[in-house]
């Protein structure tokens, strides 16, 4: 009873602008319900007159046209988050579909101690799936409201709250539904390079890592302008809840990819400047911010008391010293955008400025501010330290949240062997990490050239936490057009880790669409192909292994040419599948023997196995099986090899008919003359059983 005594105290202290307390008892009737139930949230009826109001607006009409909106009881939530005593909890968080998904959520501080003891109304949580693993939830809650991204390998869920709109109104939306906006759009980022920076090639020069065990902690002070200020309330309070949204949110990435782990220092209020005025920044000015921030923090809370900086402004800023964390200059980061939330401020501009800060380079290959050294991804790139969105042509609007796998290496070997390694604290976590299985299967295989291929990776974990696979192409080459490679030039993109090791090439999507799709093209000369399949336990634990396999422009391509009309096949009836081989089955590629599979949901997934490991001859007779639909492709796949095509457009198999003719259908005769009558028939399935016949309705006398 005392811990809930202390519990409600708690509530009632944190949320005293949320009621005004009336009779203990009903106080304490009200928080044994909420103890009951530990969903806080309520749906908001499409009908009702917020959604209403969201929907008349032309401004938010098109922005809220794919979320739900909700209604939070925030004291529930307070105390639900509060009120256990073994500091694990069980809550319920809304989902886009309008249905709650319940996580164990435990408390994750990302203050020190004594910022921690100034603003205690500023909690932070992360949590996993209660019935899905795989599912990982961070949020912050403070008078500000809340904030939360729910992730897993299939998409990103957002949580916020509804601008403009009374207290307690929220969003819940999915990242690739909602309206891109990228803030960075006409940014001139200002790079600077540390005499003591990274060497991109004097890198980890293993074809194979795991780490995992370890966590790296460094102390973050964090300042901002007036500007930054003004747009997040004007009060201390509300601009390090707005600070500590942001870090949280990156930090996610940072302990998910790296190892790595924030903490904002206990004086961090100090660099809080309500006054656009009077603050020591040039906001706007990212080249000149950086320096004034390192002054500024040292001057406030000195120069031994943080390990890295950064500013936060309003306007178009991205400003960084490369490896600069830990040095002299280890304050010179600076990021900011008109309007400086959301994943286009968290991801965009401030971990992409933060991973520069940890030593990484950028990693597109197209023109804009290219680091040959690091561009593994062609066009703008996708990835946190590619330019996505800013660097036509753009291989999409905004950065996915995760590290390219050469960014992981620039920053592991910074923390470990550079400069990065003189500060911070190293913590030992229980973990163990991904174990991937050879990959020499692969290595050193020749395909085609202009033809699709399919690599695939497995992996293992003691702790049996849901993994992750990301292949990548890590190959470095000319810069040029997307569509023109040249060299060894990076031609496949990188997309965010799945739950599959399999991976196809181009993606099965474009495939079936038979249009080619910028960031994915197949190599139309001989060449090699590496690349890189890494793992994530998504507790830290990353591990990578490299391989490679050769294109030869010799033999190829390798197509499917029948069947490519819009046909209708009856099942049960033979067909031929006729592919060219492209002179496959010789050297170098010596493709013996060919599967031949179906699809029966337009060609994205094929899971009926029509001949096994037949001749590689471009002709096979395959019996269509019992598999009603509109919507068939085939696939025919090297048997010991990776590569493969399909067909390209969907046909029908309809169900079989029985027919029963009769020659001729009518006779004239005599008694006691005789008729002749041929009968046809054709069975279902190839039946061959006897057939009885009866006729009735015969003229008297027959």
């Amino acid at each position: 009873m005392k811990a809930f005594l202390n519990s409600a105290i708690t509530a009632i202290h944190f949320y005293k602008r949320f009621f005004t307390p009336f009779v203990l008892s009903l106080f304490f009737f009200n928080n044994l319900a909420y103890a009951q139930n530990n969903n806080p949230w309520s749906l908001i009826s499409a009908s009702s007159s917020v959604v209403n109001n969201l929907s008349e607006s032309p401004s938010l009409h098109k922005e809220f046209s794919n979320t739900t909106i909700f209604k939070l009881q925030s004291f529930q939530l307070q105390f639900l988050i509060s009120g256990s005593t073994n500091h694990i909890k069980t809550i319920n968080f809304p989902m886009p579909d309008g249905d709650f998904q319940e996580f164990v959520v435990e408390e994750s501080t990302i203050m020190e101690s004594g910022l921690r003891e100034k603003f205690p109304q500023i909690q932070t949580f992360v949590g996993r799936g209660k019935d899905n693993e795989s599912l990982t939830i961070r949020f912050d809650f403070s008078p500000e409201g809340f904030h939360a991204i729910i992730e897993d390998d299939n998409e990103t869920v957002y949580i916020d709250p509804v601008e403009g709109e009374e207290d307690d109104i929220y969003k819940s939306y999915k990242k690739n539904e909602f309206l891109s906006s990228n803030h960075s759009e006409g940014l001139e980022e200002g790079l600077y390079e540390m005499v003591s920076g990274n060497n991109p090639n004097q890198l980890l020069s293993t074809q194979e890592i795991s780490i995992g065990n370890q966590l790296k902690v460094y102390r973050l002070a964090v300042a901002a302008t007036g500007e930054y200020s003004t747009f997040h309330g004007g009060t201390t309070s509300s601009v390090l809840a707005a600070i500590v949204t942001a870090v949280n949110r990156v930090n996610g990435i940072f302990e998910r990819e790296l190892g790595i782990r924030l903490i904002l220092v206990a004086n961090n209020d100090k660099l809080i400047f309500l006054d656009p005025t009077k603050d020591p920044y040039s906001n706007g000015r990212g080249s000149f911010m950086v320096s004034q921030n390192q002054s500024t923090i040292d001057d406030l809370i000195g120069f031994d008391n943080y390990d890295v900086g950064h500013v936060f402004g309003k306007g178009k800023i991205g400003n960084a010293y490369i490896a600069s964390v830990c040095s002299t200059q280890k304050a010179a980061g600076a990021s900011g955008t008109d309007n400086p939330i959301g994943d286009a401020f968290y991801i965009d501009l401030f971990a992409h400025e933060l991973g520069h800060q940890f030593g990484a380079h950028h990693t597109h290959n197209y023109s804009c501010l290219r680091n040959a050294a690091t561009a593994y991804e062609p066009a703008s790139g996708s990835t946190i330290m590619g330019y996505a969105g800013i660097c036509p042509p753009n291989l999409q609007d905004n950065s996915d949240p995760y590290f390219h796998t050469m960014s992981f290496e620039e920053i592991r070997n910074f923390i470990t062997k550079g400069a990065g390694k003189d500060c911070g604290v190293i913590l030992s976590i229980p973990n163990n990490t991904p174990q991937i299985e050879s990959l020499e299967r692969i290595k050193d295989l020749v395909i085609p050239a202009n033809t699709p291929f399919q690599l695939q990776g497995y992996a293992t974990d003691l702790d049996d936490d849901p993994l992750t696979y990301c292949w990548e192409q890590f190959d470095l080459g000319p810069t040029g057009e997307w569509n023109q490679p040249s060299g060894n030039a990076p031609i496949f993109r990188s997309f965010p880790p799945k739950k599959s090791g399999i991976r196809s090439f181009p993606k099965i999507e474009t495939l079936v669409s038979n249009e080619s799709e910028i960031g994915e093209i197949l190599s139309s000369y001989s060449r090699d192909l590496n690349f890189r399949l890494t793992v994530r336990d998504g507790k830290g634990g990353v591990s990578y292994k490299d391989t490679k396999i050769k294109v030869t422009d010799n033999l190829g391509p390798f197509i499917v040419t029948s069947p490519n009309k819009n046909l209708s096949l009856e099942a049960g009836t033979d067909f031929d599948i006729v592919w060219n081989t492209g002179g496959t089955f010789n050297s170098p590629v010596n493709c013996k023997k060919v599967n031949i599979l179906l699809s029966v949901d337009g060609g994205f997934t094929y899971g009926d196995t029509l001949k096994l490991a037949t001749e590689n001859d471009g002709l096979e007779r395959v019996s269509i099986p019992f598999n009603i639909t509109q919507n068939a492709r085939i696939k025919v796949e090297a048997s010991d090899n990776i590569f493969f095509d399909i067909s390209d457009i969907d046909f029908a198999i309809t169900p079989p008919t029985f027919s029963f003719s009769v020659e001729p259908d009518s006779n004239y005769i005599c008694i006691p003359g005789t008729a002749v009558f041929n009968l046809s028939i054709n069975p279902i399935l190839n039946f061959n059983d006897s057939v009885t016949i009866v006729v009735d309705t015969l003229p008297g006398g027959l």
